[in-house]
């Protein structure tokens, strides 16, 4: 080295520091390219993951909100294809996020949603995507499997060219649907796409940026030392100390202005190493810069790790503690970690895991899974939180180098006790009568199956059908009905033993299934229910039934024909019962009405007597008397059905109230139009509050279109109500009365029947 001259030393510096600061630049170009390719990694995890829990969970509630609408609409008698109709019009409304929608097929294909398009009502099931992928199959054989993910390319709505898109899809029992949804994941790839571009361009650049520099700084070094060495061996040891300097990072030290302004190559390349220094620090710069970028891209997701609802965990490959979200710390709760400083402790000592067969399980076992499988694992279990157990759902996954050894793993998990109690009041509800409590008809079928294949003969099968359903429900309102059929149930459930099973299959019927019982212990527990039914009341409705019973000896006779034959006995008995409950029912209301209303015993005589003088006087047939005599005794029938507190308030109704009143003739109607002994003097009911003149209520009816009994019921009641105290009025005078009457003929009276009522009046 000593014997070599000056130009030679100095070029052999100069290589030897262009080589230092390549060797440097390199490392912080591959630094800044791993860090760039890490964050996009876990930026590219963290949507698709976010995506994929989004669609899945409209999925779960849409089946939730399916669900409930389905069973209310069994429940109000809707028939299956109504229900199917109504619930795809909801579904077909339903939108979320910016374009999110849900589409249904059968299993067979058939469209029955797509947000109204065309393709309603066609079937889809060969539709290939250009990739040549089944679309429908897919979809149906995922849904079909208990729900799962789906990748295929799509056309956005109003567009033609397909776009890669990811759905999730789940099958429907009830329906037989197979319900999706699903978002284009191109926009997740355009992004990654972009920052990735950005990032090769600045690479590219700075690569060149840094290569170009150092070989025109080396070039230019070594042909100005070479030929002017012995003459400016000054300035080329100053060139050199400066160049060195500039390949350490110091970029303290300044040119001389005499020499910046020399016009020689010496100059030029003093000027050149001051631009390079310049360059060099607007690269550093640039590099501060891109850190800086760096540094917000980690808060951005340090962010999105800290607002996600799940708890994250990040261990190393011992199991320590590296890192753990604002989530994971509240689910877990500070208190119960013992410290807020995490970072290095063992999770395994922090944490205590119990599986779903409520046995202790090591807190170490999934990563023994992901360790030895090398990919994510997932599980349910229970985590034991100050003595409660908290049903999780967590994951592991290793975390590899580039090199392919792990480094870790990364832990997640969320609480799912909430979704927990909403699938177990969904199985309830699946199985179950939403308005008694009661076992539903799906269960009813199940469990014959079940217990014919156990062989649990004999199998009594009791069928019992609530009496006068219809009719309360027309007298007293849906509200009263769903009442008496939570009564009748609480009665099965009073008078029926363990391993007795009770269904309701209908709106007024159940069926009671007793294993391992003969025909006459099933008798039996007929006579303990009627016993008991007999005590039974809602208001004052007497509670009843009609029951058939048969006994399936053995397997040679099938379920179904011992049902027809317990229906058919039911339903014999209540050929023979109908007509005298229900009219227990109506002498029931008329007595209840006797005690409830003003003085209406005798008030109703009154009537009677009035409206039997005026029939005979315009001679009346014996069958016209009679309906007018039957109709007068149970006229005002409707008002039970009433609110009471209306009925009898002391003050003036108001228009409101007043509508209220104006329903007891329809009501009365509907109690008496199916009944044998007063379905002829239902019309009467009804229309006793009808007008000559067409202003009456409730249909409006012009004299000719009224019923002579009507006509005469209509003026007699009208005066005794006059005539008797009402909870808002006095008793009018007979004067009186009949002075508002004559106001009413041609109006609401007729003048013969008015002139015929005042007359007998005066004689009774």
């Amino acid at each position: 080295m000593s014997r070599l001259n000056l130009s030679k030393k100095l070029i052999i510096v100069i290589f030897m520091a262009f080589l230092v600061m390549l060797v440097n630049a390199s490392f912080d170009l591959i630094y800044e390219y791993n860090k760039n390719i890490e964050s996009l990694e876990v930026l590219e995890t963290s949507l698709r993951e976010n995506y994929d829990t989004s669609i899945k969970m409209q999925i779960e509630t849409l089946f939730a909100t399916i669900e409930t609408l389905r069973i209310k609409n069994e429940n109000d008698g809707i028939t299956k294809e109504e229900s199917q109709n109504r619930i795809a019009e909801v579904i077909r409304n339903i939108r979320y996020g910016e374009n999110g929608y849900f589409w249904v097929d059968t299993i067979y294909g058939d469209n029955i949603v797509l947000y109204g398009s065309e393709v309603e009502g066609t079937n889809r099931y060969e539709l290939q995507d250009t990739n040549g992928k089944y679309i429908i199959k897919e979809l149906i054989k995922k849904g079909l499997q208990g729900g799962g993910f789906t990748d295929y390319v799509f056309p956005k709505a109003d567009e033609t060219e397909p776009q890669p898109k990811r759905a999730y899809s789940k099958y429907y029992e009830p329906f037989g649907w197979v319900i999706g949804t699903g978002i284009y994941t191109n926009d997740i790839d355009l992004e990654i796409m972009a920052k990735q571009e950005i990032q090769r361009k600045e690479l590219q650049r700075n690569l060149l940026l840094h290569l170009s520099l150092l070989l025109g700084f080396f070039i230019t070094i070594t042909i100005l030392i070479l030929i002017f060495s012995k003459r400016f061996v000054h300035m080329i040891i100053f060139s050199s100390t400066y160049a060195k300097a500039i390949s350490e990072g110091d970029f303290g030290l300044s040119v001389p202005d005499h020499y910046l302004k020399r016009t020689d190559e010496l100059g030029l390349l003093l000027n050149s190493l001051e631009d390079m220094k310049q360059s060099l620090t607007s690269t550093f710069q640039e590099k501060e810069y891109a850190n800086y970028q760096l540094s917000k891209e980690k808060e951005f997701l340090d962010t999105i790790l800290e607002t996600i609802n799940e708890g994250i965990v990040v261990l190393n490959e011992n199991g320590r503690i590296q890192l753990m979200n604002a989530a994971a710390v509240k689910m877990l709760d500070e208190e119960y970690l013992g410290s807020n400083d995490l970072q290095g402790r063992q999770f395994s000592e922090l944490l205590h895991f119990v599986g779903t067969d409520r046995h202790k399980i090591s807190t170490d076992e999934i990563f023994y899974q992901c360790r030895s499988l090398k990919k994510e694992v997932k599980r349910e279990s229970f985590l034991n939180i100050k003595g409660a157990k908290v049903c999780i759902e967590d994951s592991a996954s290793p975390i590899f180098d580039h090199d392919g050894r792990m480094q870790g793993y990364v832990y997640v998990f969320r609480d799912i006790s909430e979704r927990q109690r909403k699938q177990k009041e969904i199985e309830f509800l699946s199985f179950h009568d939403l308005l008694t409590g009661v076992y539903n008809r799906r269960y009813f079928d199940l469990k014959c199956r079940e217990l014919v294949e156990e062989g649990d003969y004999p199998l009594t099968i009791i069928v019992a059908d609530v009496n006068a359903l219809k009719l309360t429900n027309d007298a007293f309102g849906h509200v009263t009905g769903d009442k008496l059929i939570r009564s009748f149930a609480h009665v099965l459930k009073s008078v029926a033993k363990e391993q007795e099973y009770i269904f309701r299959i209908g709106g007024d019927e159940f069926v009671l299934l007793l294993p391992f019982k003969e025909y006459h212990q099933g008798m039996d527990v007929i006579e303990a229910m009627k016993s008991t039914l007999a005590r039974t009341f809602v208001g004052s409705i007497p509670l009843s039934a009609a029951f058939g019973c048969y006994t399936c000896e053995n397997s040679e006779m099938q379920i179904e024909e011992a049902f027809r034959q317990a229906d058919e006995a039911m339903y014999k008995n209540k050929l023979k019962e109908n007509e005298a409950v229900k009219m227990g029912i109506i002498d029931s209301i008329l007595d209840s009405n006797r005690h409830m209303f003003w003085n209406q015993s005798n008030e109703i005589q009154q009537v009677l007597l009035c409206c039997n003088a005026i029939g005979e006087r315009l001679h009346f047939t014996p069958i016209e008397l009679n309906r007018l005599l039957k109709a007068a005794a149970i006229y005002n029938i409707g008002y039970s059905t009433l609110d009471q507190s209306v009925v009898s308030k002391e003050d003036e109704l108001n228009s409101k109230e007043w509508d209220e009143i104006r329903k007891h003739p329809m009501a009365g109607y509907h109690m008496l139009k199916n009944l044998s002994v007063y379905a002829d003097i239902a019309e009467i009911i009804l229309e006793h509050h009808e007008n000559i003149d067409g202003s009456g209520y409730p249909r409006g009816l012009m004299e000719n279109q009224i019923q002579r009994e009507t006509l005469v019921l209509s003026a007699v009641s009208d005066y005794y109500s006059m005539c008797n105290d009402r909870p808002y009025r006095r008793a009018m005078s007979s004067e009186t009365a009949i002075t508002r009457m004559r106001e009413g003929i041609g109006k609401r009276y007729r003048e013969d029947v008015i002139e015929l009522l005042e007359k007998t009046v005066d004689n009774l």
